[in-house]
């Protein structure tokens, strides 16, 4: 703390010159070569005037060697010592020779004086040095005014007493001296330990005299204020460095002085340049008796590093602190007793409590049921938790914890020891794992359960199977296995959307359940296939009571969202140990039945027989030569010709599938068409028809033979297939064939379930000028209502009612109507399967527009119908 501006006064200031050390090298090697020389001197003067010197001469020859000696060493205070001694030996033997004075006292005299001064320092010996000169010179000038000195003459002890007065006077002054010395030295010291305590502990001292207003600032004050040491100060230069907030408190120091307080101590900051500093002060007032202040005193230190520490430290306390209360991280700290001290909100929401208070001094085993999820009572988790904590500094565990209504709920809890102020806390973060848990059981669900039906998976079906044939296989008893797949399923998804189709398996899964026994196993292996698990069969008879209740369950009338279909499975089943040991065995087994069971009508069941797997060879076999026939160009086109009633004329030809097989020979459609259509391979065959047709057609049409229409067969799987309409528009424009000589023979399958994408495709068509005819018309579902909205051109009766038309009155009168309905509605018919002229005249007499069959030409080869063409037209002609 700083006086008023009256009571300030200059700074004393002490400091310690440094010596260079190259000039005093320079200096001692001078003064050793002058020494040098002196010494020599007074050598030669003692060899010279040895009867002179007689007296001093051993002493002289001594001190010279010395002083030569002390020269070559280096010791520059000795040899001045001895240069000196040197000289008062010469004038001394010079005076005991004038006054004839040989007493050894007078010899011993000098002597005992050069090493007592040689002991008491340089000072001394100068003063012993002239108290000699003083007492030789005195007793010479006695002698020369006529005294005679004896050898116990007074002035002889005079001189004696006078100078060892002053050796004994010396001995006292070096003594006090040198006391004198070291307690300046031990000052000095102990002053520079204070300067240097002052600056490693930032801290500086000051003193002010109130009425002189003289005051000292140690080194470590000024270099706190950023002064240069020693320089003046005054009141207004340090106020003007305080802090101006601060400056309140410095006046505040004096209120304190004023009211008799004996100390004052202040927190302040200064402004050094642009750098901010905090001072701690403390100032200690000294009164005189009557009360009034002589003396102020005190210590400052910087304390700028310790309230940056304190700022960081309360920074990052708040750090802490929000982070502990903003995060939603749940976070508990408890006490080295494990009894909780702090908890954050999230906790407190986790928890369900409404205030800390409800959780403060609880132990985890508090929050906790007794037991936890791994079978270890609390208790013990938590002595061993406490115990990893330790070893370790932290642990991760499992942690079944309660909420406030006792609902227990499943955490995960990573708990860290840690240490605030003085005391030890387990600081724990934990994460309510409720969902994650939840979703890793739905995860597992899911991964062996069907998420529509919640029936088991296919791979939870096949683990279920694989038990069930151990179990038997142990037993020595039976089981069967079950494939079940929901008749036109794919229709009603296409019609009502897969919404709709997901609740009608959903309701399906139902009813099936409700048919089976409690110990059997429904599983979903598909969309719309199903398997079943029996337990405990004895007999294939068995297996086929159950498919009858099962498919008599599913016939009964259901409703899905106000629809009423009507439902029907295929079923195929197969027995252990019979059809198989092992899970692949039964389950291709069982799946050749059901394709057995849908190439018989659907709605029906059958259980397997080996000879299956013959049926199921020859279709994978087929499947793959139709694969090399398309690369191997196996396939060819025979053509029948097609004959007009009224005149005989040939005003058209079938196009015929024939495949020229390597092995077999030649093939008719019957035996691989239907192979075809279900392997999908019809649509690249039905591609290939097309092009070559349409192709031969052209060059029929530019060899001059243009009134021959060329029909063409298509397939229902075509449609499906979705690329028939541009994929036959761009065939027509490759080849060059008029579109108005192609007819397209269509079945009434594939009309009675057509959508719109098909009536779009078919009204594009016949936009072009290709005609449409509706092929085996009669033996289906013969619907008028598709030959209105179709616009057909024409009607093929079929070959079954043609074949007994003469015989059969039942065949006539349904040839007669199709004739009479496609008149009325003006579409042409043609009969196909004509073998007997008979039939022809029937037929011309019914109405009928054109004919073909054997009795005018088998389907023949392009090369060989062409022959036949010409001589059927020469015959004609």
């Amino acid at each position: 703390m700083s006086g008023k501006p009256s009571m300030l006064a200059a700074y004393e200031n002490e400091g310690t010159p440094e010596a260079g050390q190259a000039g005093g090298e320079r200096l001692m090697r001078r003064l050793g070569l002058l020494l040098l020389c002196a010494g020599l001197i007074i050598f030669s003067a003692n060899l010279l005037w040895e009867a002179q010197l007689r007296p001093g001469g051993p002493g002289l020859t001594v001190i010279g060697l010395l002083m030569l000696y002390c020269a070559r060493i280096g010791r520059v205070s000795w040899a001045v010592h001895l240069m000196c001694w040197g000289l008062l030996l010469v004038g001394w033997s010079g005076a005991l020779v004038g006054t004839g004075l040989y007493n050894i006292s007078w010899i011993a005299l000098p002597i005992a004086t050069m090493v007592g001064g040689c002991m008491l320092g340089r000072r001394m010996t100068l003063a012993l040095l002239l108290a000699t000169v003083a007492a030789v010179l005195s007793v010479y000038g006695l002698h020369r005014q006529g005294h005679e000195f004896g050898s116990n003459a007074p002035p002889q002890v005079v001189a004696g007493l006078l100078i060892l007065t002053a050796l004994v006077a010396g001995l006292i002054g070096r003594t006090t001296a040198r006391a004198f010395r070291r307690q300046m030295h031990r000052l000095g010291e102990s002053q520079a330990e204070l300067e240097r305590a002052q600056s490693l502990a930032h801290v500086g001292s000051w003193t002010m005299e109130v009425g002189s207003g003289q005051a000292r600032w140690s080194d470590e004050y000024y270099r706190i204020f950023g002064i240069a040491a020693g320089s003046p100060v005054s009141y207004a230069s340090f106020m003007a460095r305080v802090h101006p907030e601060d400056k309140c408190l410095i006046d505040a120091g004096w209120v304190a002085a004023a009211r008799g307080d004996r100390s004052y101590e202040v927190s302040y900051r200064i402004l050094v340049g642009t750098e901010v500093k905090w001072l701690r002060s403390i100032t200690e007032f000294v009164f005189d008796a009557q009360g009034q202040l002589q003396t102020l005193s005190g210590s400052l230190q910087d304390i700028t590093e310790i309230k940056r520490s304190e700022e960081v430290q309360r920074e990052s306390q708040e750090r802490f602190r929000k982070l502990f209360e903003d995060t939603h991280q749940p976070i508990v700290l408890y006490d080295s007793d494990s009894r909780c001290v702090a908890a954050n909100q999230a906790s407190l929401a986790m928890f369900r409590f409404d205030s800390i208070e409800q959780i403060r001094g609880r132990k985890p085993t508090e929050l906790s049921p007794p037991w936890q999820a791994d079978g270890r009572m609390t208790s013990d988790k938590l002595a061993e938790l406490q115990e990893a904590v330790s070893r370790h500094g932290s642990f991760e565990t499992e942690w079944l914890h309660c909420r406030c209504d006792g609902e227990p709920f499943p955490t995960r809890v990573l708990t860290t020891g840690i240490r605030m102020g003085e005391q030890d806390l387990l600081h724990s973060i934990i994460t309510d794992t409720t969902e994650q848990k939840r979703a890793l059981e739905q995860i597992e669900f899911l991964a062996y359960h069907d998420p529509l039906t919640g029936l088991p998976n296919r791979t939870l079906g096949q683990d279920r199977l694989q038990q069930a044939l151990g179990v038997a296989e142990r037993d020595g008893s039976s089981l069967g296995v079950l494939y079940l797949d929901l008749d036109n399923f794919k229709h009603f998804n296409d019609v009502y959307g897969h919404a709709m189709g997901d609740r009608l398996l959903k309701s399906v899964a139902t009813r099936l359940v409700s048919s089976l026994r409690a110990e059997d196993t429904l599983c979903r292996l598909s969309g719309d296939e199903f398997m079943v698990v029996l337990l405990d069969l004895h007999a294939s008879e068995q297996l086929q009571l159950v498919c009858q209740r099962i498919l008599a369950r599913i016939a009964e009338p259901i409703e899905v969202e106000g629809l009423k279909p009507l439902l029907s499975f295929s079923i195929g089943g197969a027995i252990y140990p019979q059809h198989g040991r092992d899970i692949g065995s039964l389950m291709r087994h069982a799946d050749l039945a059901l394709y057995e069971a849908k190439k018989a009508g659907r709605g029906t069941s059958r259980i397997f027989k080996p000879q299956m797997n013959e049926s199921l060879r020859h279709y994978l076999q087929t499947c793959d030569d139709l694969r090399l026939a398309l690369d191997r160009d196996e396939f060819e086109l025979h053509y029948q010709p097609q004959i007009a009633l009224h005149n005989s004329e040939v005003i058209g030809v079938e196009a015929l599938l024939r495949w020229n097989h390597p092995q077999r020979g030649l093939l008719q459609p019957g035996t691989f068409i239907g192979v075809a259509e279900e392997s999908g391979l019809i649509a690249p065959i039905g591609r290939w028809v097309l092009q070559e047709a349409c192709r031969q057609g052209a060059a029929w049409h530019r060899a001059g033979w243009s009134q021959l229409r060329m029909a063409v067969n298509l397939s229902a799987v075509q449609f499906r297939h979705g690329q028939l309409g541009p994929e036959l528009l761009e065939t027509l424009a490759e080849s060059g064939f008029d579109p108005k000589r192609l007819e397209l023979e269509l079945t009434e399958s594939t009309l009675l379930h057509s959508d719109s994408a098909i009536l779009a495709t078919v009204a594009q068509w016949q936009a072009k000028g290709i005609e449409l005819s509706i092929d085996d018309f009669g033996t289906g579902y013969s619907s008028l209502s598709y030959l209105k909205r179709l616009n057909v051109d024409k009607l093929k009766i079929d070959r079954s009612f043609i074949a007994n038309l003469r015989e059969d009155e039942q065949d006539r009168t349904i040839v007669r109507a199709i004739i009479q309905i496609a008149q009325s509605m003006g579409i042409k018919t043609i009969a196909e399967g004509i073998e007997d002229p008979l039939v022809v005249e029937q037929l011309r007499a019914m109405g009928c527009d054109k004919v073909q069959g054997f009795w005018y030409s088998k389907p023949l080869p392009a090369g060989q119908f062409e022959q036949w063409f010409k001589h059927y037209t020469a015959r004609a002609a």
